[in-house]
């Protein structure tokens, strides 16, 4: 049976049906990449924002592999958070990422977390 530990993000634990949503998902064949994005459901996650929604990318990589599964046929027997590490042993890693309707299992090397700005682009002059 597979162990699991919630991993600790700058937004604290994310965790909850309503904290990820996911809006986009991209392969870079080329480059072993997979890059979720979407956004979070801010004072959801243990270390609670003020903003209601804050746009993610999450780029995993060097991918093995991967596999979406919609929440509802996956359950709620595995896991213990939205986004987990699989504890086991051996260079790749394992994830579980739970968004409000899938939820992925990735097999990598690393994983990125960037948090986007909110602020809609400024027009040049």
């Amino acid at each position: 049976m597979s162990k699991y530990r919630a991993v600790e993000t700058t937004l604290g634990i994310i965790n909850g049906r309503d904290t990820i949503y996911l809006d986009e998902i991209t392969l870079v064949v080329a480059e072993r990449k997979l890059i979720l994005r979407g956004e979070f459901n801010g004072p959801l996650c243990s270390k609670a924002t003020n903003e209601d929604f804050i746009p993610y990318e999450l780029i995993f990589s060097r991918v093995s592999d991967h596999k979406l599964t919609d929440l509802d046929s996956f359950g709620f027997a595995k896991g213990i958070s939205s986004f987990d590490e699989v504890v086991q042993g051996g260079a790749k890693r394992e994830y579980l990422v739970r968004t409000y309707d899938d939820v992925l299992e990735v097999v990598c090397d690393s994983y990125q977390l960037n948090l986007l700005s909110n602020d809609p682009p400024r027009a040049q002059s």
